[in-house]
C-alpha cells in the first residue's frame, strides 16, 4: 500500500515538473477541475455548488503558484455556485463566462485578477459576494442582471475603469465601498432598494449626480445629492461636484464621511438645522477654506476636517460640546474662532491649534 500511495506521489510531481495537465476532486464535491498548464486552460466540470476557500487555503488551482497558469476558465452548465477565494490572483485570466444556474459569486472569487478585462454575468446570479471583484483594475465591461438582489461590501473596489454600470431595479443592497469607477458620473438608485452601505461610491471620483427613482422607502436625492427619505440626513454628497454647496434646512444630521473626498469643494454653507458633524464628514476636502459651524450643533465627530489642507479658519459655537479625535489633523495652518472656556478652545489648545477668541455676544 505505501509502495502505491509513493508511485502516485511521484507520478503527481513529475506532472507537475513537465508542465502536464493536474486533475483533482473538489474536496467531495460533485465537481473537478483539471488545469491544462500548456494551454493555460482550467476546466471545471460536475454539477453542483463549488467549495468555499479562504485566504489562507485557498482553492487547489490556486496554491502552489498553479494560479500563474490560469488563462482561461470553464464553467459547467450544472454549475450554482462560485466559491470563495475561488479564482483569487489569478494574474493572467482576461475574461470570464459564468454560466446561467449560477446564483452566487462567492466573497473575493475574483479578487486581485489584475487582467480580467470581461465578465459575463448570467440572468441567474441573486448575489456577489464580499470583495467578488475587487482589485480587477483592467475590468471595464460588466452588465448586472436583472434579478440581482446583493452586491457585497466592497464587491468592485479598484475597478477604476469599469464604465457604464446600471444598478439593476432588483438590488436590494449595495455593501459598503461597493465601486470605485472613476469615469462613472451619474448612478440611478433603484425604488426598490433598501440599504446603501457607508461609502458605497466614495471612490467613484467622477461622480456628479445621484438620482433615486420615486417611490424608494428609504432613499431620496435633492439636486443629484443622496439623502434619507426624511430629507434629515445627508449621506452623500457626489465626490465629482466643485464649487460651493448650500446643504438644504431641515437637514439636521452629516453622515460618516458625507461630503469627504470632494476635493473640488470651495465652500459650504451648513444651515441652522444642523445638529451633528459625524465622523469623516469632510474629509479630504483639499480645497474648502472656511467654515462656519451653525449654533446648536453638539457634536464634531472624529476626522470630521480630516486633511482639509486648504481650511483657514473655522468658527464653532458654544453648543459644540465634543469634538472627535483628529477632527482637524492636518489642517496646518487653522486658526479656531470660538469662545473662551468652551470645548474648542480646549479642543484648540490640547492639540496646538492657534485659537482665536470671540467677543461675548451683547
Amino acid at each position: 500500500m505505501k509502495r502505491k500511495v509513493k508511485i502516485i506521489l511521484v507520478i503527481a510531481l513529475a506532472a507537475i515538473a513537465l508542465g502536464l495537465s493536474l486533475y483533482a476532486s473538489l474536496s467531495g464535491r460533485n465537481l473537478n477541475w483539471d488545469l491544462d498548464r500548456d494551454a493555460g486552460v482550467l476546466t471545471i466540470t460536475g454539477r453542483g455548488a463549488m467549495k468555499n476557500w479562504t485566504y489562507g487555503k485557498p482553492s487547489p488551482w490556486t496554491e502552489y503558484n498553479h494560479y500563474r497558469y490560469v488563462k482561461e476558465v470553464s464553467l459547467p452548465r450544472g454549475l450554482t455556485s462560485i466559491g470563495d477565494y475561488a479564482f483569487t490572483g489569478c494574474c493572467e485570466l482576461t475574461e470570464i463566462t459564468i454560466p446561467e444556474g449560477v446564483k452566487r459569486i462567492g466573497d473575493w472569487a475574483f479578487f486581485n485578477c489584475t487582467e480580467l478585462t470581461d465578465v459575463t454575468v448570467p440572468d441567474s446570479v441573486r448575489e456577489i459576494g464580499k470583495g467578488a471583484f475587487s482589485s480587477c483594475g483592467a475590468l471595464t465591461n460588466l452588465t448586472l442582471p436583472n434579478d440581482l438582489k446583493t452586491i457585497g461590501d466592497r464587491a468592485f473596489q479598484g475597478c477604476e475603469d469599469l464604465r457604464g454600470v446600471t444598478i439593476p431595479g432588483g438590488v436590494k443592497r449595495i455593501g459598503e465601498l461597493a465601486f470605485s469607477c472613476r469615469d462613472m458620473t451619474e448612478v440611478t438608485i433603484p425604488s426598490g432598494l433598501e440599504t446603501i452601505g457607508d461609502g458605497a461610491f466614495f471612490e467613484c471620483s467622477s461622480l456628479r449626480e445621484i438620482n433615486v427613482e420615486e417611490g424608494n422607502r428609504n432613499y431620496c436625492s435633492i439636486d443629484g445629492v443622496l439623502f434619507n427619505s426624511s430629507k434629515d440626513l445627508l449621506i452623500f454628497l457626489p465626490r465629482g461636484r466643485t464649487g460651493s454647496y448650500q446643504i438644504p434646512d431641515g437637514v439636521t444630521e452629516l453622515g460618516l464621511g458625507a461630503l469627504s473626498g470632494c476635493d473640488g469643494l470651495t465652500e459650504v454653507v451648513i444651515p441652522s438645522s444642523v445638529k451633528e458633524i459625524a465622523d469623516s464628514a469632510f474629509m479630504g476636502c483639499t480645497q474648502l477654506t472656511e467654515v462656519t459651524v451653525p449654533d446648536g450643533v453638539t457634536r464634531i465627530g472624529e476626522a470630521a476636517f480630516y486633511s482639509c489642507n486648504a481650511l483657514t479658519d473655522i468658527t464653532i459655537p458654544d453648543s459644540v460640546t465634543s469634538i472627535g479625535d483628529a477632527a482637524f489633523f492636518s489642517c496646518r495652518d487653522l486658526t479656531i474662532h470660538a469662545a473662551p472656556g468652551t470645548a474648542a478652545e480646549a479642543y484648540a489648545k490640547e492639540n496646538g491649534i492657534s485659537f482665536q477668541p470671540l467677543e461675548a455676544q451683547p
